[in-house]
């Protein structure tokens, strides 16, 4: 997932099955999966979910996936959602 997204401007047909054939069907990506999840729990203001704070997940998992080399574990992923993408939402 990494190499093709890191490289979609060279294989974008590539790019484009990624987000059609695994993130949409889905729900879309990580983080916007937390969101929803949250949102539905009536813990997330539905409003609070734009195009950036959509992103902030994403943005640590693929970080951490470069930094480490390797997928973020479980414990990351939650850390990521309790440490960062909630108290950016207001949540916690």
């Amino acid at each position: 997932m990494l190499a093709i997204t890191s490289e979609r401007h060279r294989y974008p047909e590539l790019a484009e099955a990624l987000y059609r054939k695994v993130f949409d069907p889905r729900g879309g990506t990580f983080t916007t999966t937390v969101l929803q999840h949250y949102v539905a729990n009536g813990q997330v203001d539905p409003k609070r979910l734009t195009p950036i704070t959509t992103q902030i997940g994403e943005a640590l998992v693929f970080k951490l996936a470069i930094d480490l080399d390797r997928r973020p574990a479980a414990e990351e992923l939650a850390a990521i959602v309790d440490e960062a993408l909630l108290p950016a939402l207001g949540v916690g």
